[in-house]
């Protein structure tokens, strides 16, 4: 019996130990392996007629979706038609951003919000109108929004993991080891 609590003693603070190791590699992120990679956004794929003062827009001019710094282009078709524009930033980050609509230098008069979804969106009778030779100027600030499409703007995003989330993992982790170690020992104990 004298030899067994030595040999647990070990154990357990092995045990202890190594719960510590993979607290601190969670808490600090240095250890990219054990963090969970995020899924891409769910697309968003538009489609329609543009129009550049109620006419429509000739065969292969350009025509981009903008959200923040991610952009995309598609030529447009015979009759104004375009086509396969397929909204898709790399990241969540991107959730909840105004999409605008550029044909060179003019700006949309129909602005979208990228917002979050299981499943790809289709709006595929998008139609999108261009004023060239009016005076648009169009500031961020003026149209909120909360009041694009009635979409709820959620503010205060976290980037990156929580620590809260790693001190939980490794809080489950050090339980887990000390559960098992007792165990084992506990077994072990029975057999001799």
């Amino acid at each position: 019996m004298k030899g067994i609590l030595p040999q647990t003693s070990k154990w357990l603070l092995f045990g202890f130990v190594l719960a510590l190791i993979f607290q601190g590699g969670f808490s600090s992120g240095s250890v990219k392996a054990f963090s969970f990679a995020e899924f891409p956004p769910a697309p968003i794929l538009y489609g329609g007629h543009v129009y550049i003062n109620d006419q429509l827009v000739e065969a292969e001019t350009e025509l981009q979706a903008q959200v923040g710094d991610y952009l995309v282009t598609v030529l447009v078709e015979p009759n104004g038609l375009y086509r396969n524009l397929l909204v898709q930033p790399p990241d969540s980050s991107y959730y909840d951003r105004k999409i605008t609509f550029n044909i060179s230098d003019m700006v949309a008069v129909e602005v979208d919000v990228f917002t979050q979804s299981a499943s790809p969106i289709f709006k595929t009778t998008f139609d999108i109108h261009f004023l060239q030779g009016k005076i648009q100027v169009i500031l961020d600030s003026e149209i909120p929004l909360k009041e694009i499409k009635g979409t709820v703007v959620k503010d205060g995003r976290a980037k990156g993991p929580s620590y809260f989330r790693s001190i939980i993992i490794a809080g489950l982790l050090f339980a887990a080891v000390l559960v098992s170690s007792s165990i084992l020992f506990m077994n072990r104990r029975r057999f001799k």
